[in-house]
């Protein structure tokens, strides 16, 4: 394989980036593996590969872009309407759902990674700020409670959950 120089892999790096994060936005997490990208790169795997060794590694090119589209989706003024605008999300906001797939997703894979977890404290760390350190956790629990039934198929309907 030929060497390439760092400046050259830095905007590769930037354009892979991008365009998984394009992917993201119109089909999702699951529609993020080392064949679509590949694919819609039209490169091979093991060159995606050597940017993204692991799934886990795709998440890196949505850093900093996905998690504050879906916090604008939330309304932080109380635990009450927070929980509610992330019911609402759920249901009604496709980006937000992929968004909140993602996490759960990574949050449950054996090998976790630092990134989700990055992603969780500085969830908890805004309801913290808002709402109290006690306030934020049962908010937390709530709220990826409801992520989990969600996702987990749509077999609740969350407008039929009492708060």
């Amino acid at each position: 394989m030929a060497k390439i120089s760092a400046e050259l892999r830095e905007k590769n790096k930037k354009k892979y980036d991008q365009v998984i994060l394009e992917m993201f936005l119109a089909e999702g997490w699951d529609s993020i593996t080392l064949n679509t990208v590949s694919a819609k790169l039209d490169i091979r795997k093991s060159t995606v590969q050597g940017y993204y060794p692991a799934k886990s590694n795709f998440a890196e090119a949505l850093s900093g872009k996905v998690f504050p589209r879906a916090m604008k989706e939330l309304d932080f003024q109380s635990p009450e309407q927070f929980i509610e605008s992330w019911k609402n999300s759920l249901i009604e906001s496709k980006m937000f759902k992929m968004v909140i797939h993602m996490l759960v997703s990574n949050a449950t894979r054996s090998d976790t990674s630092a990134m989700t977890l990055v992603g969780l404290g500085r969830l908890k760390q805004l309801l913290t700020n808002k709402f109290g350190e006690k306030n934020a956790d049962n908010i937390m629990y709530h709220v990826l409670g409801l992520s989990v039934i969600k996702l987990a198929g749509d077999t609740v309907n969350l407008s039929e959950i009492d708060d």
